[in-house]
């Protein structure tokens, strides 16, 4: 037997956990459509609310806000001026994976309308891809941190 066939015969069992991972995904997916609701009423305290107090938000162009409350302040920002208008739309079921009991990833397929230039104009649709990293603080599912990423056509 070779050392490789032989270190994985000694192995205990903990190394390969056989637990299922949590199958009630409704939590998750709740939080993951109130991002978008919030959005579209451009309500962004209720945005921000769905976020840790120390959670990350890295936006498209990598401009990365650590904190409620900067995500909460860039948002508003953002949203009194080109997205006063813009609507966010979910254009897949929404991913979700447990990597613990109480922390979940969720992948979202977006597309964005109705975005404005800073000088008012009409601006291109977008269409990227959020993640969201949410853990379970004893009583409920916060995001603690959001990567977003515009989907750009290949070179």
């Amino acid at each position: 037997m070779g050392t490789a066939a032989a270190s994985a015969a000694v192995l205990p069992d903990t190394v390969f956990p056989t637990a299922s991972p949590p199958v009630d995904d409704a939590p998750i997916r709740a939080i993951a459509d109130a991002f978008l609701t919030t959005w579209n009423e451009h309500d962004m305290a209720a945005f921000a609310a769905l976020y840790a107090d120390d959670a990350d938000f890295v936006n498209v162009y990598g401009l990365w806000w650590t904190g409620r409350q900067a995500i909460e302040d860039a948002h508003v920002a953002t949203h009194v001026s080109i997205f006063r208008s813009s609507t966010l739309a979910l254009t897949k079921p929404h991913a979700i994976r447990f990597i613990a009991a109480d922390v979940a990833l969720c992948r979202t397929h977006w597309s964005l309308t109705g975005i404005q230039t800073r000088s008012g104009d009409a601006a291109p649709d977008r269409h990227g891809r959020l993640l969201h990293v949410l853990k379970h603080n004893g009583a409920r599912w916060q995001i603690v941190a959001t990567q977003n990423t515009d989907i750009s056509p290949m070179p």
